[in-house]
């Protein structure tokens, strides 16, 4: 899908964090900005989440390609819930998450969800709102919050990516259990997102080698 655009976080605020956390630093390049990808249209953002939930990026990209095809690269409400279900099923390879993709679709048509909303909503508010689509997991909505909504204090420790990068900056054998998770989020409050993100770059960057 085409919705993605490339922007460098604020060198003032990665600053700041690596000053407030200097063990960071280890795993920032200096000369070289931190880029992130976004998607700065809200409902192809929260479709890619959907999608993306229990894939790997090999079916993240299979299933999003799929989809591409099938409206072609429009991904907006008005393509996607005129899709029969077991046609959008079978593109990206879900017939769940077709279900959710297409029940939320609906809901947005009609206005009983409205998405401009959740960018003046914190965490806990944008969670409540998506509360009643009982498959649509707790972490696809913080991948969503901040690739869409670009809200500053996401900690995302319900993603296993986050976590294997974790271990990677940890070094330690320590077992990540829940208490030492809600002692990590406290401690980079309130850039919990960027920690997420450098987590899934620790992680991503260790793959190369």
């Amino acid at each position: 899908m085409k919705y993605f655009k490339y922007i460098a976080l604020n060198e003032e605020i990665i600053n700041h964090f690596t000053n407030l956390h200097p063990e960071v630093k280890n795993f920032l390049n200096n000369k070289k900005q931190f880029i992130v990808r976004i998607m700065p249209k809200l409902y192809p953002c929260l479709i890619h989440c959907i999608i993306s939930q229990d894939y790997s990026n090999n079916q993240v990209i299979k299933a999003t390609t799929n989809l591409a095809n099938l409206v072609k690269n429009k991904i907006k409400v008005n393509k996607i819930i005129y899709l029969q279900k077991d046609i959008l099923s079978k593109a990206i390879m879900s017939e769940q998450k077709a279900s959710l993709i297409l029940s939320i679709s609906k809901d947005i048509k009609i206005k009983a969800l409205k998405l401009k909303q959740c960018l003046k909503l914190d965490e806990q508010g944008v969670i409540n709102l998506f509360k009643k689509y009982k498959s649509l997991k707790t972490n696809t909505i913080k991948l969503f919050c901040i690739f869409g909504c670009f809200k500053k204090n996401i900690f995302c420790d319900h993603d296993p990516n986050f976590i294997k990068g974790l271990k990677i900056f940890l070094s330690a054998k320590e077992t990540i259990d829940k208490s030492l998770l809600n002692k990590i989020n406290l401690k980079y409050s309130p850039y919990n997102t960027i920690f997420s993100l450098l987590m899934w770059k620790i992680y991503n960057d260790s793959k190369k080698y």
